[in-house]
């Protein structure tokens, strides 16, 4: 196979290796382009890919890590992206957070198709 050369490249090898469920080369992958290159819009979407992935795989705090990295960038502001983070800080617990992150997605993303469920666990929240 060739390897890939560009970010745009690297990150459909990613996605790729994802959907095939080779989900530790996809977690490679991603990290590559990141490191390779760390500004470009592929790796502001593999940030969100591997939030997904590490929280699929049970790794809420490397989820949490990710999507904090997406947002430091100021990349962060989609539903998908918020209610992943929900999700992450869910499972660790922290409930104060995980609350915030769905408030700014329900006040932010209305129409999501996320908000009937946002809506439901800030219910719980309360």
């Amino acid at each position: 196979p060739v390897t890939p050369q560009t970010a745009a490249e690297l990150f459909g090898a990613a996605n790729r290796a994802r959907v095939q469920g080779d989900l530790s080369h996809a977690v490679t992958l991603y990290r590559q382009l990141e490191a390779t290159f760390p500004r470009s819009p592929e790796a502001n979407a593999a940030h969100l890919s591997l939030g997904v992935l590490y929280l699929q795989q049970k790794q809420p705090a490397a989820a949490l890590a990710q999507l904090r990295q997406r947002r430091a960038a100021g990349n962060a502001s989609e539903a998908e992206a918020l209610w992943t983070e929900a999700q992450a800080l869910r499972q660790l617990g922290r409930s104060a957070e995980e609350r915030a992150a769905l408030e700014r997605l329900v006040q932010g993303f209305p129409g999501s198709a996320y908000i009937g469920t946002a809506n439901r666990r800030l219910a719980e929240l309360r």
